[in-house]
């Protein structure tokens, strides 16, 4: 009975050192090919400053988008603590899987402006007109481009 047991245990670990090993090269070949397109981006530095610049500005249009509404608002917030308050919550929200974000950012974009000095008001205020430029504005120009796309089967 015991040499049963030995066998499906060695039987079952076999299998699963084989799924984990596959597993494990199935990951190995994506990095290689992940890192190989990278190398293509790199070798083109136009590319490359596209890539970066883009992935730096975003947060930045936010953040502004965020101090503008406050300055809006007369709240008496400064830039640079907008701007470490928007990549520290994004980043903390990053965390938490939502949709976009959406929810978990805005909660945590309300409490840190009012742990910024901000009234309650003026960031519930503030957290709703940035969902409303950075989500709701942008969606009828993209429907109308997509349908445009539809129609000269591009999509």
């Amino acid at each position: 009975a015991s040499a049963a047991g030995v066998a499906v245990t060695l039987r079952g670990s076999r299998r699963w050192l084989r799924r984990h090993v596959r597993r494990a090269a199935s990951a190995a070949r994506r990095l290689v090919r992940e890192l190989r397109e990278l190398g293509e981006v790199l070798r083109h530095p136009g590319r490359a400053a596209a890539l970066w610049l883009g992935s730096l500005t975003l947060p930045l249009f936010h953040a502004l988008i965020l101090f503008s509404l406050l300055r809006g608002l007369q709240a008496p917030i400064g830039a640079g603590t907008v701007l470490v308050l928007y990549l520290g919550m994004s980043s903390l929200t990053a965390v938490v899987p939502s949709p976009g974000a959406i929810g978990g950012l805005d909660v945590a974009l309300v409490a840190g402006l009012v742990a910024a000095r901000a009234s309650s008001a003026v960031a519930v205020a503030t957290v709703l007109g940035y969902r409303m430029i950075t989500v709701w504005l942008p969606l009828p120009p993209a429907a109308c481009t997509f349908a445009v796309l539809l129609r000269r089967r591009v999509i």
